[in-house]
C-alpha cells in the first residue's frame, strides 16, 4: 500500500511537471495536532509533500493554485511479542504506525518576478487518517499479518511561506528556470 501511494504521488508529480503544470515541487511537512485531536495524540507528525501549481505566480498575476498530496507519520511503535499464549518460545516484531495521507487545494501568493521570490501559501482539503498494525516474523523478516485498526476522514487546512531562490535559466520570461 505505502509504495503503491509513493509511486503514485511521483508519478503524478514527474507527469504533471512535463505536461501540464506550471510548477511542481517537494516539501518536508511538519503536522502540528490540534483540537480534539490534540487531546489523544500530543506527537508531531513528520512526513513528505508534493505540489503542482497549474497557475503560477506571473508577471500578469501574483497568484497561483494546484494541489498538494502528501504522507505524514506521526507515531510508531515496534515491540517483540510471543507469537502467541501456547507458543510462547516463538517470537514476531509487531510494528504500529500512525499515518495521514491529505490532498489539498494550494492558493499561493508571491512575487512574479526577481532572483528570490518570497511567497505564502494556504491549504485547504482533508486528510485520511489511519493506524496499522503488521506482524513481522523475526526468522525471515517477512510481514505474515497486518491490520487497520483505525481509520477516520478529517477536514485540513494550514499555511505556510517561503522564498524561491532561482538556480538556473532567465528570471525575465521564466522558461526553463528552477527554483530552491
Amino acid at each position: 500500500m505505502k509504495k503503491n501511494l509513493i509511486l503514485l504521488v511521483i508519478i503524478i508529480l514527474i507527469s504533471g511537471k512535463q505536461f501540464f503544470a506550471q510548477s511542481a515541487g517537494l516539501n518536508l511537512t511538519l503536522a502540528i495536532p490540534s483540537g480534539e485531536f490534540k487531546e489523544k495524540v500530543d506527537n508531531l507528525g513528520f512526513g513528505l509533500s508534493g505540489h503542482i501549481n497549474f497557475l503560477s505566480p506571473k508577471p500578469i498575476s501574483p497568484f497561483g493554485i494546484g494541489l498538494n498530496l502528501g504522507y505524514i507519520i506521526y507515531g510508531s511503535e515496534s515491540r517483540t511479542e510471543p507469537l502467541s499464549y501456547t507458543i510462547p518460545d516463538v517470537y514476531v516484531n509487531v510494528d504500529r504506525t500512525n499515518n495521514l495521507l491529505n490532498f489539498h487545494l494550494l492558493f499561493t501568493v508571491g512575487v512574479p518576478k526577481g532572483r528570490i521570490r518570497p511567497y505564502i501559501e494556504g491549504l485547504f482539503g482533508g486528510s485520511y487518517i489511519y493506524t496499522t498494525t503488521s506482524v513481522i516474523s523475526q526468522g525471515t523478516g517477512e510481514e505474515f499479518a497486518s491490520s487497520t485498526n483505525f481509520d477516520d476522514w478529517a477536514w485540513s487546512y494550514g499555511a505556510g511561506g517561503g522564498f524561491a531562490i532561482l538556480l538556473s535559466g532567465d528570471p525575465n520570461t521564466d522558461q526553463n528556470t528552477i527554483y530552491l
